[in-house]
């Protein structure tokens, strides 16, 4: 004898087996009960979730002579002869296979005829979306106006593609996925049936798996039972379905919270080594992280993910630690990419790809990581947030400029007046000798005083410069700096940022500059700049504060940077400095 699938062998006879859609079912049986049988009906939803099931039910329903609380009562002589297979009132018609309009034409010849044992004869047609649109324009008056013997039930995975006007002609029912909890206890009852032992975690793996469907779970225990063991475990479910241990899942997860790229590739390797599909561990890490985006916004996560209390424990303490930004936009990486792999000829490389850039996550300037910068620079105190930017500059100056991204409307238009051809030139020449410098290892220093206000100002010897009064001068030129920064004055902050304070005595403040900065150090005779530092300043401390700036002269052998400079058109130059 031939074996026969357990989604056939176990398929539901009566409105009481369904497994969910509850609500589709307690209308059917109203109806049923108050013979209020329409002439069309439309059951859409996702595959293998009941919708061919339920019209034989329902149609079963309709043409018995005693039904029982709304179902067939299965014992009437009409019932018995709907039961078989070769029965002439209920008749099924496979839409996808049958798409033309001679098919639809064949099928309203047909319906003129009465049924042969009950009331009315039913026409299940299934995907009824693969319908020509020549097919619906005929299948459309018998629909608006059937004779009265004749009853329409309409099943389809994709209802956008049939045309308003046979949806307006139907009462249309929305059949919703099965829930994992019911797919699982379901699971558990026929393993017993079968007489068959499976370990909890493996059936809950096999209803996470079939995404709602029963079929697809079916399917899927039935090829568990072909391997012949007798007792089912996670570990062999994982192997079928390609897919990788939960534990290396919790630590890839962790690797790229963490922004480890090293121990993420790793893990990720260890998996495809293991045989597990690019697209399959695409997948999954898209439902773990929407799993742990769950468990951070749920208050019972056992309840609405359906996992252990170690599963519970491990997803919360990922959570905690994760925001909630990092976590939606890993869903979305993952959620992209699994739609890319279709195509990819290497699909290993994108989800290595992909990962990677997982892990780049928390380092992109999004709203809420800049917020966290923000906080963090708010806790730290005024002397200490130079300092840690002076580091960040000596080490890498991009990434300095990373906390406060200059963007094009920064510029007003005094701005961009002030960006002449001379201002060019010498901002691309002074690139160009700062280069220089970096390499010049023996260098003459002497001080160039640049007064910034229109005081004057006496010459005072370092040496003498006390200590706390240093240190005053800092906190003012730090706040000085984040007043800046708040006017967005990018080409005064730059060379601010570099400026280091060596002396202040309450009325002028010295600055000094290293060797390399002389160009940052001439931003600073720049008549608008100094304007706006001087109202700064005063703002401040309430004074009008003059500023002295010492830094390295150049060399001998750069002096031809000066001579370069020195053959550009004068009237230009002239300009410039006005």
């Amino acid at each position: 004898m031939a074996y026969t699938a357990l989604y056939n062998l176990y398929r539901p006879q009566s409105f009481k087996e369904i497994i969910g859609q509850q609500t589709v079912v307690d209308v059917l049986r109203n109806q049923i009960k108050s013979k209020m049988i329409s002439h069309a009906y439309l059951f859409s939803g996702p595959r293998g979730i009941g919708k061919t099931t339920i019209a034989r039910i329902f149609a079963k329903a309709i043409n018995c002579t005693e039904p029982i609380e709304g179902e067939a009562c299965l014992k009437c002589t009409i019932c018995k002869s709907l039961h078989a297979k070769n029965n002439l009132d209920i008749i099924e018609i496979d839409a996808a296979s049958n798409t033309s309009v001679n098919d639809i034409r064949t099928l309203r010849e047909n319906v003129k005829y009465m049924p042969v044992a009950g009331q009315y004869r039913i026409y299940i047609i299934d995907e009824i979306h693969m319908l020509s649109i020549n097919a619906f324009n005929a299948l459309l008056k018998t629909l608006e106006e059937p004779p009265k013997h004749i009853v329409f039930i309409m099943a389809t995975t994709e209802p956008h593609k049939i045309p308003i006007t046979v949806l307006s002609r139907c009462q249309r029912y929305e059949f919703t996925r099965i829930s994992t909890q019911m797919i699982a206890s379901y699971l558990e009852e026929l393993i017993k049936k079968l007489k068959v032992k499976a370990d909890k975690k493996a059936l809950l793996a096999i209803a996470r798996s079939s995404a709602g469907g029963m079929r697809d779970a079916l399917s899927l225990l039935d090829q568990m039972l072909a391997m012949g063991e007798n007792n089912i475990n996670s570990r062999q479910v994982s192997q079928m379905l390609g897919s990788a241990d939960k534990l290396l899942y919790f630590a890839l997860c962790e690797a790229i919270l963490n922004e480890d790229i090293s121990r993420a590739l790793k893990g990720l390797n260890t998996m495809i080594e293991k045989g597990c599909s690019a697209s399959t561990v695409a997948s999954d890490l898209m439902q773990m992280f929407r799993d742990i985006y769950i468990a951070k916004n749920s208050s019972d996560i056992n309840e609405d993910l359906m996992v252990d209390d170690t599963t519970k424990s491990r997803l919360s303490s990922i959570a905690k630690r994760a925001s909630m930004g990092t976590l939606l936009t890993c869903l979305e990486i993952f959620s992209t990419l699994e739609n890319d792999l279709r195509y990819a000829r290497r699909p290993e490389i994108w989800l290595e790809l992909a990962v990677g850039k997982a892990c780049r996550v928390q380092k992109e300037d999004s709203y809420e990581n800049l917020l966290k910068r923000i906080e963090r620079l708010e806790k730290m105190p005024a002397a200490d947030i130079k300092t840690d930017m002076e580091q960040q500059s000596h080490n890498n100056e991009d990434e300095q400029e990373e906390y406060f991204p200059i963007k094009d409307d920064d510029f007003k238009k005094s701005d961009i007046n002030q960006d002449n051809a001379a201002a060019d030139f010498e901002n691309e020449n002074s690139g160009y000798g700062e280069d220089i410098l970096e390499n010049n290892t023996d260098e003459k220093k002497s001080e160039i005083s640049i007064e910034i206000s229109e005081k004057t100002i006496d010459e005072k010897d370092d040496n003498t410069v006390n200590n706390n009064d240093i240190n005053k001068g800092k906190i003012i030129w730090n706040k000085a700096i984040d007043e800046i920064r708040l006017q967005k004055k990018m080409r005064l902050l730059t060379p601010m940022k570099k400026a280091e304070v060596s002396g202040y005595d309450g009325e002028v403040l010295v600055l000094s500059f290293k060797t390399g900065d002389e160009a940052s150090a001439g931003k600073f005779e720049n008549k608008e700049l100094k304007e706006i530092l001087k109202k700064t300043l005063k703002n401040i401390t309430g004074n009008i504060i003059s500023v002295k700036i010492n830094m390295s002269k150049l060399n001998e052998e750069n002096k031809f940077m000066q001579e370069t400079y020195d053959k550009f058109p004068e009237h230009l130059i002239q300009e410039n400095e006005e």
